[in-house]
């Protein structure tokens, strides 16, 4: 209930139902063993990731902070790159000791297309302040081009420019 002198938050109140509509999903459908396995291979959730060509390579980035790089997995089959592997609870809590969370813990496992002409023969992977990098070569016709962009003049400017000409 709003009284007198109190102000009506809209965004404080969108926050909150953002919040506990996030909660709400997350509980619906975490496993029976608490896990939060909600897929058919297992995987709880999916990293963040981002692509982008560099020195000729495309570069495949994603955000796994907390996560032991020895429990990390990457493959490149044909032109399919997946990334499997496990976020662990670092600590033992008796009964529910966990207040509040928004880590997502449990295995992981992101699949993503690759373009055409990208070489899986010499790829590379390092992992550095939570971030895994791979680096994929591509062959130079591949690339990205820059291709420019002829403007042309509107018709009613050139036909004023014309009249204009003509006094």
């Amino acid at each position: 209930m709003i009284g007198y002198g109190t102000r009506w938050n809209p965004v404080a109140d969108l926050l909150a139902m953002q919040r506990d509509m996030s909660d709400f999903i997350t509980k619906a459908f975490r496993g029976a063993d608490g896990s939060g396995s909600t897929t058919a291979t297992g995987a709880s959730w999916a990293p963040a990731t981002e692509a982008f060509y560099k020195d000729n390579a495309l570069v495949v980035r994603a955000w796994l902070p907390g996560v032991d790089p020895a429990k990390i997995d990457v493959q490149v089959t044909g032109a399919i790159l997946t990334i499997k592997g496990e976020r662990v609870f670092p600590y033992k809590l008796a009964g529910d000791g966990q207040v509040y969370s928004e880590i997502a813990y449990g295995r992981f496992e992101r699949t993503l297309t690759l373009p055409e002409n990208v070489g899986n023969d010499r790829v590379s992977a390092k992992y550095e302040n939570g971030v895994l990098e791979i680096s994929l070569p591509v062959h130079e016709g591949a690339l990205p081009k820059k291709v420019p962009i002829e403007v042309a003049q509107p018709a009613s400017a050139a036909s004023s420019a014309l009249v204009g000409a003509a006094r």
